[in-house]
C-alpha cells in the first residue's frame, strides 16, 4: 500500500504532456544509434567520392585589360597627316560599354575560326570522359564537307598508323579500320583524321570527337566567358574564362583579345578606306585626263615643230603664268569641294564615313567634317551596343537625326565656299584674261602651245596632290593601333567547380543526420506505447517493472527466471517480484491481465511465480483462460479437469484439479481444463469465490491468468477476488491514446490496487525503452469487440503461438507501410458456440 500511494502521490504531481522529445532524447537517439551514423557516414562519403570521380572539373583563366580613351591619346591622327581629318577609339559611353562588346557572338565566331574550337575531343574513361585540347589530344579530325548539323563519333586509335570508327551519333557502327591521313565518308560526314606525336602512346584509347558548327560552338564559349570592371574608377577590365581544359581557357582569352584589338582598329580604319576608294577614283579619273591633255600637247608640237613654247616675251609669260596658277588653285578646291557635296548628296553613301580630304581652305568645314565622322563612328557602336543588350533603339535615332542635321549644315557650308570661290575664280579668269590679251601679238601657234600647257599643269597639279595623299593615308592605316593591351597574362588552373570541399561536406552532414532524421520521424509518427515516460506522461498508474526484450537462445523456453544467473531478465523479474511484494504486503491474490491479447500476461505470470517460488513461498498459477488455455498447451497438456469443470461443479474436490510442480518445484498449477461452451457465466457463480478461498488457505500466493481486459468480461468478473491487479502492458502494441482510459480505470477503481508491467522493453532503465510501429489486430474467437482506437479485435490465436514474446515480427508494420500503406481490416474468426 505504501508503494501505491508513494508512486502516486509522485505521479499526480507532474505535469501531463503529450509526449514530446527533448534533448535528452535526441542525445540518446543519436548515442543508441551511433553504428549505424557511422555506416550512413561512410556510404555517403563513399558514395561522395564515386560522384566527385564522375565530375568534370571546369577551370577559371583571368585576363586584365587597360582601354585608353580618346583622351589619354598623346597624338591624334591630325596630328600626323595634317589635313587627313580621322577619328576612333573609345566613345563617350565610356569603357562600360566594352563589357557587352567583349562578349558579342561576332568576335566568339572569330575565337573559334582561329582555334579551330567547332571540333573538340575527349578520351573515354572509366567514370567519366577526359576533355583533351592540343598537343594533349591524339589526334585531329578535320571534316571536309560542310556542316548541317552537330554529330560525334568515337574513334579507337589501334596502333600508330591505323585507328577504327566504333560509333556515330552514340550508335555503334560496324568496326572498319583506317589508315590515318586517308580521307573517309561515314555517318559523321566526311573527314580525314591525322596522327601527332602522341598517337603512339595512346594506342588502346578511344577519342570521342563531337563537331558543333561554328554557331553552336561560338554560342557555347560565349556562355563561358565573363567581363566586369576592375572599380568603377578605372579603366582596367577583368575578362574570365571557364573551361575543362585550362590551357584553352588561356588560348581563348589571347585569341578573344585578338579579335577584339582587330576589330577596333578595323573600326578605326573605316575612315581610311572610304577615303582611300575616293582618292582612287579620283586618280583614275584625274589620271585619264592628265594622259589626254600630255597626248594633245605631244601631237601639236609634232604636228607643228614647235619645241619651246616659252621663247616668247618673259614678262607676259610671267603675267599669265601667276594669273593662271592662282586660278588652278581656285578651281582645285572648288573640284575637291563639288566631289565631297556629291559624296553628301549621294543616298547609297549616307550611312557611311565622309572621306576626310584635303585641300579646302575652310578650316570650319574640315572640322564639321571630323565632328559628322565622330557622330557616325559614335552612331555605329550604339547599333552594336543595343544589340549586345538587346535594347531598344532611342539612342540610335537621336544619333541619325543629329547626323541628318549635321549634314544638311556642311552641304550649306560647301555651298557657300563653292560661291566665294567662284567669286575669286571669277576674279582670277579675268587677270589671266588680260595677261593673255598681251599676248595677242604673239603667234597664234605659241598661244595654243601654252594654253595646252596650262590644261597640263592644272592636271598634273590635281593628281600630284590626290598620289600624295594616297601615301599618307596608307601610312596612317600601317600606324593604327587598338586603344586596348593587356596589363595581365591569363593566369589559368584555378578550379572553380566542382567544389569537392561542399560535395564532401554535405555527404558527411547528410550521412550524420539521415540516420537521426529517420529515428525522429519513427518516434514522432510512432503512436504506440514506447516506454516508461509514455505511461508516465499519460497516467499516475504505479509501474511495478520493465521485463526486457527476450534474447533468440531464450525464446523457446517456457521459463525464463534462472535463480542461478545474473542475467538481465533474471534481474528484472527480482526487481518486479520484490515490487509486486511490496504493494501490499497481505496481499494473496494476483490478477494478471492486458488491455489485447499477446501481451505478455501468461509469460509473466509463469515466470513471476517462479520467482517467488525461489523464496520457499507456496505458488499457485490459475489459469482462467478457458478459450486459449495457454499454460495448459505451452507444457503440451489438455487437462481433463481444471478451472472449468470445477466452477461448472463436475469436480468439487479441488485437489483433482491441482497439477504439482507443473512448471518449476512449488509452483502448482490449475490449467483450464475443457473449453466449456459458456466461458463467462462460469466466473458469475459462488463456486469462484470458494476456490479462491480455498486457495489463499493453502498457498503463500495465488496468480490468476486471465484473458485480455478490454476484449472479454472475465477480468472484470475476476477483479473482486484479487487483492491487487498486474496490468501487463507491452511496448509497441498499445497506441497511447488509449492510456487516458485506464487511467479512468485506475481512478474510477474498477480493479484493485492496479499496477503495470511494461513487457518487452527494448532498453530496460531508459525513460523510452525502445520504439515500435504499427498496429491492426484481427483474432477470431466468436466474439469482437471494436476499440475507438483503430483497433478491431475478435480474443483468439493460432495454438502454436504460446507466448507474447515469439513470433513478435509478425506483428509489426514497417516504415513505408506505416506511411504509405492502406489500412487492412482484419478479418475476425467467428466459432459458433458450443
Amino acid at each position: 500500500m505504501e508503494y501505491i500511494k508513494e508512486t502516486t502521490e509522485n505521479s499526480s504531481s507532474k505535469k501531463k504532456n503529450e509526449g514530446g522529445i527533448n534533448l535528452k532524447d535526441v542525445v540518446g537517439l543519436i548515442i543508441g544509434n551511433w553504428h549505424w551514423i557511422l555506416l550512413s557516414t561512410i556510404i555517403f562519403l563513399v558514395g561522395a567520392r564515386m560522384y566527385y570521380a564522375t565530375l568534370t572539373p571546369t577551370y577559371k583563366s583571368q585576363m586584365v585589360m587597360l582601354f585608353k580613351t580618346n583622351e589619354n591619346k598623346t597624338k591624334s591622327r591630325n596630328d600626323v597627316m595634317g589635313d587627313i581629318v580621322v577619328t576612333g577609339g573609345l566613345s563617350g559611353s565610356g569603357v562600360s560599354n566594352e563589357l557587352y562588346l567583349l562578349k558579342t557572338n561576332q568576335l566568339m565566331r572569330g575565337v573559334v575560326e582561329r582555334l579551330h574550337l567547332d571540333v573538340s575531343y575527349s578520351l573515354k574513361g572509366v567514370f567519366r570522359d577526359h576533355p583533351v585540347y592540343n598537343t594533349s589530344c591524339p589526334i585531329e579530325v578535320i571534316f571536309t564537307n560542310e556542316f548541317t548539323k552537330p554529330v560525334s563519333c568515337e574513334i579507337k586509335i589501334k596502333s600508330a598508323d591505323k585507328y577504327q570508327i566504333i560509333s556515330v551519333n552514340g550508335q555503334d557502327v560496324n568496326p572498319q579500320t583506317f589508315t590515318f591521313g586517308q580521307k573517309v565518308t561515314c555517318n559523321a560526314g566526311s573527314m580525314i583524321v591525322t596522327a601527332k606525336p602522341t598517337t603512339a602512346h595512346s594506342t588502346g584509347s578511344t577519342v570521342i570527337v563531337n563537331r558543333l558548327g561554328l554557331f553552336n560552338a561560338a554560342a557555347r564559349y560565349q556562355g563561358q566567358i565573363a567581363s566586369e570592371l576592375v572599380s568603377e574608377e578605372t579603366q582596367l577590365i577583368r575578362l574570365s574564362s571557364t573551361d575543362p581544359i585550362p590551357e584553352r581557357s588561356d588560348s581563348i582569352l589571347h585569341a578573344l583579345f585578338d579579335e577584339y584589338s582587330k576589330s577596333i582598329i578595323e573600326d578605326k580604319n573605316r575612315v581610311a578606306v572610304n577615303t582611300e576608294r575616293f582618292i582612287d577614283q579620283r586618280v583614275g579619273i584625274i589620271g585619264q585626263e592628265l594622259a589626254d591633255v600630255e597626248s594633245d600637247l605631244a601631237d601639236f608640237k609634232k604636228r607643228n615643230n614647235i619645241f619651246d613654247v616659252t621663247s616668247g616675251s618673259s614678262q607676259y609669260m610671267s603675267q599669265s603664268s601667276a594669273a593662271e596658277k592662282k586660278a588652278v588653285e581656285i578651281e582645285t578646291e572648288i573640284s575637291i569641294a563639288k566631289a565631297v557635296r556629291d559624296y553628301l548628296n549621294d543616298v547609297s553613301k549616307r550611312e557611311d564615313l565622309i572621306p576626310a580630304v584635303g585641300g579646302l581652305s575652310d578650316i570650319a568645314i574640315q572640322s564639321q567634317i571630323q565632328k559628322y565622322n565622330e557622330l557616325t563612328l559614335e552612331r555605329d557602336r550604339a547599333k552594336l551596343n543595343n544589340t549586345a543588350r538587346h535594347s531598344d533603339n532611342k539612342e540610335v535615332t537621336l544619333l541619325n537625326n543629329n547626323r541628318t542635321s549635321m549634314r544638311q549644315a556642311l552641304l550649306n557650308s560647301i555651298d557657300n565656299h563653292i560661291a566665294q570661290q567662284n567669286v575669286r575664280l571669277d576674279h582670277a579668269k579675268a587677270e589671266l584674261a588680260t595677261a593673255d590679251a598681251n599676248f595677242s601679238t604673239m603667234p597664234q601657234l605659241e598661244k595654243t602651245a601654252l594654253s595646252i600647257m596650262r590644261q597640263k599643269s592644272l592636271k598634273e597639279n590635281l593628281y600630284n596632290y590626290l598620289l600624295n595623299k594616297r601615301e599618307e593615308n596608307a601610312l596612317q592605316k600601317a600606324i593604327t593601333e587598338a586603344n586596348v593591351r593587356i596589363v595581365e597574362e591569363p593566369t589559368g588552373g584555378a578550379i572553380v567547380s566542382p567544389n569537392k570541399s561542399l560535395i564532401y561536406g554535405v555527404a558527411l552532414i547528410v550521412g550524420m543526420l539521415l540516420p537521426v532524421l529517420i529515428q525522429l520521424l519513427r518516434f514522432f509518427w510512432n503512436t504506440s506505447v514506447r516506454g516508461r515516460r509514455d505511461i508516465e506522461d499519460y497516467t499516475t498508474i504505479p509501474i511495478l517493472g520493465e521485463i526486457p526484450s527476450l534474447d533468440k537462445k531464450d525464446s523457446s523456453n517456457i521459463i525464463v527466471f534462472d535463480e542461478k544467473k545474473h542475467s538481465q531478465i533474471t534481474e528484472a523479474f527480482r526487481i518486479l517480484r520484490t515490487n509486486v511484494l511490496f504493494v501490499d504486503k497481505e496481499a494473496k491474490v494476483f490478477l494478471l491481465t492486458s488491455t489485447i491479447p499477446n501481451e505478455g500476461k501468461s509469460f509473466v505470470s509463469r515466470n513471476l511465480a517462479v520467482a517467488m517460488a525461489i523464496q520457499g513461498k507456496r505458488v499457485c498459477l490459475l489459469d482462467t483462460d478457458l478459450r486459449k488455455r495457454t499454460q495448459s498447451k505451452l507444457i503440451g497438456t489438455h487437462a481433463a479437469h481444471g478451472t472449468s469443470t470445477y466452477l461448472s461443479g463436475i469436480d468439487d474436490d479441488i485437489s483433482e484439479i491441482i497439477e504439482r510442480d507443473s512448471f518449476f518445484n512449488g509452483v502448482d498449477c490449475i490449467f483450464a481444463g475443457p473449453k466449456p461452451p459458456n466461458p463467462t457465466e462460469l466466473f458469475t457463480n459462488e463456486r469462484l469465490d470458494k476456490l479462491i478461498t480455498q486457495l489463499r488457505e493453502m498457498y503463500d500466493y495465488i496468480l490468476i491468468d486471465c484473458v485480455p481486459s478490454q476484449i472479454l468480461a472475465d477480468a472484470k468478473l475476476l477483479a473482486h477476488v484479487a487483492d491487487v491487479t498486474l496490468y501487463v502492458m507491452r511496448t509497441g502494441k498499445i497506441d497511447r491514446r488509449y492510456l487516458p482510459e485506464l487511467e479512468n480505470i485506475y481512478q474510477s477503481k474498477q480493479f484493485n490496487h492496479l499496477c503495470l508491467i511494461l513487457n518487452d522493453c527494448k532498453t530496460v532503465g531508459s525513460k523510452y525503452g525502445g520504439y515500435g510501429y504499427g498496429y491492426g489486430y484481427g483474432y477470431g474467437y466468436g466474439y469482437g469487440y471494436g476499440y475507438g482506437y483503430g483497433y478491431g479485435y475478435g480474443y483468439g490465436y493460432e495454438d502454436n503461438q504460446v507466448d507474447a514474446q515469439k513470433g513478435k515480427t509478425g506483428t509489426r508494420k514497417g516504415l513505408l507501410e506505416r506511411l504509405f500503406g492502406s489500412k487492412k481490416k482484419k478479418k475476425k474468426k467467428h466459432h459458433k458456440k458450443g
